[in-house]
This record gives structure tokens, C-alpha cells and sequence, in this order.
């Protein structure tokens, strides 16, 4: 029998769609995985409970600083290691002295912004640093083919650059057996992070404020906290939304599903947004998306007029504008809801399982 190859997983925190793929990635026959995390919480996604998934984990002592039990393994031991990023001095280090040993490692990237203005000498010293880390990287693991294309763009040869999506538990996000009845009225969602830069609150409330006075009957549940909710608060009593619009707060994993089959139809009408699990999650639910060509997960999953559609737009008449065909045409919602589903489906953590199976095989 093969011996089992060593993978080392270093990312920033649990977190419930994370913990998934690494469960799955755990359960690979001729693999020893291991994930390490800087953090256990982090201010912006502040968890509460652990999520069930089972696999082995461990913390770093240090996070903004070296820390000697990792670097001890980079430094003698035989592992693949996957590295979350290089936004910090252990994962910078790691991807430097790996390249040093010149020992194979990958990188996991969420979808890059190209849009990011930096200075020349930012700008000049990043693509240096990006230059010299395609060359040395085995593979590069990035969220979609939104983030397929920005690495390439960035530099990357094609051929090192895997298309591997945030993995969604299909057996826990799934719908309701009631149909998405509207009873005349139609709740739209929205859930992450407030921040209207991010996330495009803001857009959804004026948006809501326009059909209310077309005299459509629809309401607003917004799942989150963030840096922009008071603000959020103080724009919902501007526009005297108060009787339309529900601030549900955090939810922890459990409270998702409900939330996500709560409403009719997501909203995510993001600026730019990596590639939001919340649109995936909601998909899974049967849900109806409406988001930003911007949001990379609604870029690589939403087709329009079969599970949701895309804003090429995110100016709030035209949001509203899509909005309103749901309740011009409640019909929609329950073809949209089957469709939403069936192509999430498509694209479960198997897809991710088989592109480490063969990255890992082809090892050394």
C-alpha cells in the first residue's frame, strides 16, 4: 500500500464552508490532512460555534509573528503545503522559504481585485513579488473561473491556475418542501457583511423605496453586522422603510437554511465582492439571485432568466427595475427556485475532492 501523502492546509479561520472542504479533503483515502489556522475568530466573521465538520486541526501560537513549530515543519518535513494567501508573515515566509527549498506548495486565493488602485512603487514592487511567486508555485487554487481569469491576467500561466470554488454543503443548505408561495407579497434577502462598499445595502433599500411607491407590496430581511449599520439604520428611517425592512442581525450556521427559504429572492448588488458564499448558499436553496456581475460566485454560477440575474448595472434604478419582474411575474419564482437549485447541484465539493486528488497523485 502507497504510504500517505502529508498535506498542510495554513488558512486564516474556521469557518463553516471552509471546514466542509476540509472535512471532505480528510476523507481522501491515501492523504493525512491537516488544517492550521492563524486565528479562531475573526472581527468580521465572528462565528460563535464551532461547525460539526470533522477533521484535524490546530492553531499557530504566533500570528504576527513566526511561528517555530510551523516553521520547523516547512523547514524537515516531507508535505504538500497549501497556503491561504500571503497577507501574512507566516504565510509569506512559508511561501519563501518553501521556494528556497525549492519544495512543491500551492496557493489559495480568493477571486483578486484588479481594480485596486496602489501607487507606483505598490504597484511596481506587487508585480515583482507576483512575478517571482508564479515562478516558484506548483499550483494556484482560485475561487472560480472569475478568479481563473484574474490570475492570468495577473501573470500566472494558464496552466497553473485550478478552478476551485468555496465548496457548499448541498445536504445542509437545501430548500424547504413547501414552494415559495408569495401570497401576494414577495421578501427579498440579503445576508453578509454590512458594509455597503462590499455589499450594496444601501442599493437594496432605495431600491425597495421605489417599487414601494410604484405600489408593490414586498418587504426586506437583511442578515448581518457590519461597520455600516448604523448608517443602514439611519437610511431606513430617511426613507421611512421602517414597517419594510427587518435587521435580523448575525446568524450562526444553523440559522442560514431558514433564513435563506425565509424570502423569495436574493439580492447582492455587491461593488465587487471576491466570490460571496451567501449567493452560493442561496442558490442551494432554491433561491433566486439577483447580484453584481462584480460578485465573482454570481459571475460563475447565475444565468439569467434561469436561476437569477446578473446586474451589469448596480445603479438602484436598475436593481429596482429586476426586482420588479418577480413581482410583475410571481411565476418566476418557483421556476427560478427548481433551476437555482439543480444548478448548484452541478457543482458540489466532489468537483474539489477530485482537483486535489489529482494534484496531490501527481506528487513526487
Amino acid at each position: 500500500m502507497d504510504k500517505k501523502k502529508q498535506v498542510l492546509w495554513l488558512s486564516w479561520h474556521p469557518s463553516h464552508y471552509n471546514d466542509y472542504l476540509f472535512q471532505e479533503l480528510s476523507r481522501i483515502y491515501n492523504v493525512n490532512f491537516e488544517a492550521v489556522f492563524l486565528r479562531k475568530v475573526l472581527p468580521s466573521h465572528p462565528w460563535g460555534k464551532d461547525s460539526a465538520y470533522q477533521f484535524k486541526k490546530r492553531y499557530l501560537k504566533t500570528v504576527w509573528f513566526p511561528d517555530i513549530v510551523f516553521f520547523i515543519e516547512v523547514l524537515l518535513q516531507r508535505k504538500f503545503f497549501v497556503i491561504a494567501g500571503w497577507n501574512n508573515i507566516n504565510m509569506l515566509l512559508g511561501i519563501v522559504v518553501l521556494s528556497f527549498l525549492n519544495k512543491k506548495f500551492a496557493i489559495w486565493s480568493d477571486t483578486p481585485n484588479l481594480e485596486i488602485r496602489r501607487s507606483w512603487i505598490k504597484k511596481q514592487t506587487r508585480n515583482l513579488f507576483l512575478k517571482w511567486l508564479f515562478r516558484k508555485v506548483h499550483i494556484v487554487l482560485t475561487t472560480g473561473e472569475p478568479g481563473k481569469r484574474a490570475f492570468v491576467e495577473m501573470g500566472c500561466p494558464e496552466a497553473k491556475v485550478v478552478n476551485f470554488p468555496f465548496a457548499t454543503d448541498l445536504d445542509f443548505f437545501k430548500p424547504i418542501d413547501e414552494v415559495k408561495a408569495t401570497n401576494g407579497e414577495v421578501i427579498f434577502l440579503m445576508s453578509g457583511r454590512i458594509d455597503w462598499k462590499d455589499k450594496g445595502q444601501d442599493k437594496a433599500l432605495y431600491a425597495l423605496k421605489s417599487l414601494l411607491q410604484k405600489g408593490y407590496t414586498c418587504k426586506l430581511r437583511i442578515a448581518g453586522t457590519g461597520p455600516d449599520m448604523d448608517k443602514t439604520v439611519g437610511l431606513i428611517k430617511k426613507l421611512k422603510l421602517e414597517d419594510y425592512v427587518e435587521l435580523v442581525g448575525w446568524l450562526e450556521l444553523e440559522e442560514l437554511p431558514g433564513f435563506y427559504t425565509s424570502g423569495q429572492v436574493f439580492l447582492h448588488p455587491s461593488s465587487f465582492d471576491p466570490y460571496p458564499n451567501s449567493v452560493l448558499e442561496a442558490l442551494a436553496c432554491g433561491t433566486p439571485v439577483i447580484a453584481s456581475e462584480k460578485a465573482g460566485s454570481a459571475a460563475d454560477r447565475i444565468l439569467d432568466w434561469k436561476n437569477g440575474f446578473l446586474l451589469h448595472n448596480t445603479d438602484n434604478s436598475v436593481l429596482s427595475d429586476i426586482m420588479q419582474r418577480f413581482l410583475d411575474t410571481p411565476s418566476l419564482i418557483a421556476r427560478m427556485s427548481a433551476m437555482a437549485r439543480d444548478i448548484a447541484t452541478k457543482h458540489g465539493v466532489q468537483n474539489n475532492v477530485t482537483s486535489i486528488k489529482e494534484i496531490i497523485n501527481a506528487l513526487p
